[in-house]
């Protein structure tokens, strides 16, 4: 009995760090596909084409194109935060397995994890992916101005 119940807590261990890890990867890749979308654009916007030799239609090409980039990046940052709360949901499970958010069982009269994290917050996509996303839509927008304005 001892032996199967060591073996269960060594493989939800397993699993904790292995979630753990992902979620820190996919956080970190939301992050890195903002910052080379969002420095893409500024690279080729505003130091690789001279803006003033560009007329309307290539200014609406370039805004497009980049655009288009920004949307990809938006599209790969929800596939990712939908992989994120899926793995959050996996993190509950196992903290409610271990006991984590019960009463007395690590501490007197209180649980070891506030009662707020029980809630995986599935349905919300958290603040890594949201940034990522505002990063990228506010620089596109500020170079769109600039590009539309400039002479």
């Amino acid at each position: 009995m001892t032996q199967d119940f060591e073996k269960r807590q060594a493989v939800v261990s397993s699993v904790r760090s292995t979630v753990a890890g992902y979620i820190m990867y996919w956080h970190k890749l939301c992050l890195e596909v903002s910052i080379l979308i969002s420095s893409g654009i500024v690279a080729i916007v505003t130091f690789g084409i001279d803006r003033a030799s560009l007329d309307l239609t290539g200014k609406a090409l370039l805004l497009l194109g980049s655009g288009m980039a920004v949307c990809a990046g938006v599209f790969l940052i929800v596939r990712a935060a939908r992989l994120l709360q899926d793995l959050r949901q996996i993190l509950v499970r196992v903290d409610k397995h271990d006991q984590l958010f019960d009463d007395n069982v690590y501490l007197k009269d209180e649980s070891l994890y506030p009662k707020a994290w029980k809630d995986s917050d599935a349905v919300r996509m958290d603040l890594v992916p949201k940034w990522s996303i505002g990063l990228m839509l506010s620089t596109w927008a500020f170079i769109s101005l600039l590009v539309l304005i400039g002479k």
